[in-house]
């Protein structure tokens, strides 16, 4: 089978000690770096719908395809946790793919001047 990097992109949140939450930065980065594709289905349409603020929903239609992957144990409970808690994208890779992990990617990395001023 062809082999794949897979990303995830989630926007979490930290538990404080007295209980409330904080939002952290979205971010997306490198979860494992080559890992073999051993199948795949068929592709199927679901809805997503959010809901913003001020009450106004939104509904898009995602295409999802099951990829079935050879990975370890450790593997498997960080894509299965990854995938409960953030978005996963898959990078197919060629024989001169060269994937490095990294810190990731957030919105000030992508869009400084957007962030300028902000700390």
């Amino acid at each position: 089978g062809s082999n794949v990097a897979i990303f995830v992109s989630a926007d979490p949140e930290r538990i404080e000690p007295d209980g409330t939450t904080r939002k952290l930065p979205t971010y997306t980065r490198l979860l494992l770096p080559e890992v073999q594709v051993i199948g795949v289905g068929d592709t199927t349409v679901t809805s997503k719908t959010t809901t913003t603020q001020d009450g106004d929903q939104t509904t898009e239609q995602i295409p999802r395809t099951i990829l079935t992957i050879a990975v370890t144990q450790e593997q498997a409970e960080r894509v299965i946790f990854a995938s409960r808690n953030g978005n996963l994208s898959f990078a197919l890779l060629s024989e001169k793919s060269k994937v490095v992990d990294g810190p990731g990617v957030t919105a000030a990395l992508i869009l400084p001047e957007a962030f300028k001023g902000r700390s």
